[in-house]
């Protein structure tokens, strides 16, 4: 979420969706690429939202003594 955060701030959020929206049209121009590479956003976006939802949580965790028992 900061990552996002720092990015709107500076308005490249913006340029990041109409990036991936050229790099979805560039991979599904072409038959070889599409098989290929054709789903790798979405689970890029995926692994994003699932690090967003959790990442809080891990930050703690990560903070936290190595022998501490929770």
């Amino acid at each position: 979420v900061g990552n996002l955060e720092s990015f709107e701030k500076l308005g490249t959020s913006k340029e990041k969706w109409a990036f991936e929206q050229d790099l979805r049209k560039w991979i599904a121009a072409d038959p070889t690429r599409n098989a290929q590479w054709g789903d790798v956003l979405d689970k890029m976006n995926r692994m994003v939202a699932e690090s967003a939802a959790t990442g809080a949580r891990d930050d703690l965790y990560e903070r936290l003594p190595k022998d501490c028992a929770l």
